[in-house]
């Protein structure tokens, strides 16, 4: 029995031993982040239990709790978003990723969102910030929220085109076509204002082009 023990310890100990630390964690993450989303999710996967071990001890500071963005925090924000099951208070997982944390939120309880908004969007006594309103209003597909937003609710990761098109698809299909392209015009605002990358830019300004088309077929057809 004491010899099973020892060799019990001892794979415990080996085991603690091969461990990554953040510091490790952080650059193997960067390196993997900049060749794509699939070698980021695989690395994550890899690192599962080390991300997690690692996580677990940064809930708890005060960086945890801020709604800016924090290089520091974004291994786990990027491991949270590819699927990995780090727990957390809502603010803090909010302010981790609002988006996977709404989405989580939503699926458990479908009026959670509902909620949220009537409440005046605001998460064990903090406040969201409007990033973090946009957010889970695109989490929740709220186009509504979208039709009297300011500028700043349109800054969002617009990289993957999964925005570009909801945007886009609910612009098309407004009857209220002026109102559409005064939307379409505080999306390309944004756009520039953050020196959004050019593709997704073109992307916004082909749409505004399709608006206008229709506004002037409109006016023909009085």
């Amino acid at each position: 029995m004491k010899k099973i023990i020892s060799i019990i310890s001892a794979l415990a100990i080996a085991a603690g031993a091969f461990a990554k630390n953040i510091t490790e964690l952080r650059t193997e993450f960067e390196v993997e982040y900049k060749k794509g989303w699939s070698e980021t999710v695989a690395f994550m996967n890899a690192n599962s239990a080390d991300i997690k071990a690692a996580w677990d001890s940064y809930k708890t500071t005060a960086d945890a709790k801020k709604s800016d963005y924090i290089l520091d925090r974004r291994i786990f924000s990027i491991a949270y978003c590819a699927g990995q099951e780090l727990t957390g208070s809502d603010w803090v997982l909010c302010c981790l990723h609002t988006e996977t944390w709404a989405r989580a939120k939503i699926a458990d309880n479908p009026t959670f969102y509902d909620e949220l908004k009537a409440g005046g969007w605001v998460v064990e006594g903090n406040k969201m910030t409007q990033s973090q309103i946009s957010s889970a209003a695109y989490a929740a597909k709220d186009f509504n929220y979208f039709e009297s937003a300011p500028v700043e609710a349109y800054d969002f990761y617009w990289g993957n085109g999964e925005v570009f098109r909801f945007f886009a698809s609910n612009l098309l299909a407004m009857a209220d076509v002026s109102k559409a392209k005064e939307i379409c015009n505080k999306i390309e605002t944004s756009l520039l204002l953050r020196g959004n990358k050019e593709s997704t830019l073109k992307q916004v300004q082909g749409l505004s082009k399709a608006l206008t088309a229709r506004l002037l077929d409109a006016k023909l057809a009085k």
